[in-house]
């Protein structure tokens, strides 16, 4: 909190359209001028708050990088293209950022479920649930639309088969689609990814306040997903996780 009471004061005096500050990250969206001199802004003022700028972790998002000036600042800043950007983390569009993130998260599950072998089968079976699985990869589907990505499908299989590894047992698709259900239904409670990816999604979009300004493109992808979404909705509300 108290960082945050430093760097408020710095982030309301910037001219820039759009300004995101998350602990030391600070995320700045506008005209290209104006989002240059709001850094150079930030630079010249962030040691009075005892703050020092890393040019060298800093990124430039835009269509054609190839617009900024040599003697700019923004030069000085790691190119980034627009199909992959992050927010804090989240992928924002579609495409190769979304692709690099479940890569990568696929293969940390196989890196643990490979680790998970040498321990207790109890113990394996509470950590493959509640910390190497799913609660790795909540944040990413709750941050990013990414219900159509086949990688999902890659990771359910992989954790499939982790969990057969753990208890031992050959899982048939209807003994997997019973371990998803709820506990007090007969199930593990385990979370599908593939299945739940865009519940998971549409709860953070609708629990967010400044939707309208914020998520225009993730409305859209709502309404594009609107049968899926209504579909998602009333299992929800029947079998909550």
């Amino acid at each position: 909190m108290e960082f945050c009471e430093a760097t408020h004061p710095l982030l309301t005096s910037l001219l820039s359209t759009l300004k995101i500050g998350f602990m030391d990250d600070i995320t700045l969206a506008g005209a290209k001028t104006t989002v240059e001199a709001d850094v150079s802004t930030i630079q010249e003022r962030s040691a009075e708050i005892g703050l020092q700028l890393s040019l060298q972790k800093c990124e430039v998002i835009m269509d054609d990088s190839t617009t900024i000036m040599k003697s700019s600042i923004l030069n000085h800043f790691i190119k980034v293209r627009k199909e992959d950007m992050t927010l804090l983390g989240a992928p924002i569009f579609k495409g190769s950022a979304q692709d690099t993130v479940l890569k990568q998260k696929v293969e940390q599950l196989r890196k643990a479920l490979e680790r998970l072998s040498f321990v207790h089968s109890h113990d394996a079976l509470v950590l493959l649930k509640n910390s190497v699985s799913m609660p790795k990869l909540l944040y990413f589907l709750r941050t990013s639309n990414c219900s159509d990505n086949p990688l999902l499908t890659t990771f359910d299989s992989t954790l499939k088969q982790g969990l057969s590894s753990v208890l031992n047992v050959d899982l048939t698709e209807s003994q997997w689609f019973q371990a998803s259900l709820p506990v007090r239904h007969g199930g593990l409670g385990w979370i599908v990814a593939a299945s739940s990816s865009l519940l998971q999604w549409s709860h953070w979009a609708r629990s967010m306040t400044l939707q309208p300004r914020f998520l225009v493109i993730c409305v859209d992808e709502l309404q594009k997903n609107q049968e899926k979404f209504e579909k998602a909705t009333f299992y929800s509300s029947g079998y909550p996780c």
